[in-house]
């Protein structure tokens, strides 16, 4: 039997090395980021954003900004994430669900990037804020604690939230005390992050049903 990528992960993927190479060869990636990227500052109106006529309208920038980034360097440090992680989620719950779960996750990742502290009001783009959901979805669908508990708390639920709570420790680490730190969407990751949390173990129900999976 052969084996074929999924749909969402493989064409996600291919759309962003696509778009990325064509904005950079028409000289036209920083006019993209002006027009298709998060700005936390936008207003959903605005579609003379920052003096770019006809730019997005801001409620789909979460979405778009997912498949923009900035050089090789970080498109290249996103797509084996990207593979990876959508395989380990796609090949469980399917395309719709995966799909779903992505799209949540562009917005999660947006919010959390607009009440992070310190974006400076920054632009945000690249697609590791859909990464990170799928990053977390990945572990919480394929790690079945089932109903044991930790005195009166599920060991699920435990596990989630230390899960989450590493999560954020490493982004802090990374946005504070590495060098580049700065310029890096932890805000977003941490957002992405949490609503893999959320309904990564949810989509997994409902795609192969209760009764096969609690």
């Amino acid at each position: 039997m052969n084996f074929k990528l999924p749909k969402f992960t493989s064409y996600y993927l291919v759309a962003c090395i696509v778009i990325w190479a064509l904005f950079v060869f028409l000289g036209l990636d920083e006019q993209a980021t002006l027009r298709a990227g998060f700005w936390p500052s936008r207003g959903i109106s605005d579609i003379n954003f920052g003096g770019a006529h006809l730019a997005l309208p801001a409620i789909l920038t979460p979405i778009s900004s997912a498949f923009l980034h900035g050089d090789y360097g970080h498109l290249a440090s996103n797509m084996p994430f990207l593979l990876f992680a959508g395989l380990m989620v796609e090949l469980r719950i399917g395309t719709k669900h995966t799909v779903i779960l992505a799209i949540l996750g562009a917005y999660g990742s947006a919010l959390g990037y607009a009440l992070y502290p310190f974006t400076g009001g920054n632009v945000a783009i690249g697609a590791s804020g859909v990464i990170s959901a799928l990053i977390a979805a990945a572990v919480t669908i394929n790690i079945n604690l089932g109903k044991r508990r930790i005195g009166k708390y599920a060991l699920d639920t435990v596990f989630r939230v230390l899960l989450m709570t590493l999560w954020i420790i490493y982004q802090l680490y990374i946005g504070f005390f590495t060098a580049g730190g700065a310029s890096i969407a932890i805000g977003g990751h941490i957002g992405g992050f949490i609503v893999g949390l959320l309904i990564g173990r949810p989509l997994m129900r409902n795609a192969i049903g209760k009764s096969r999976y609690s």
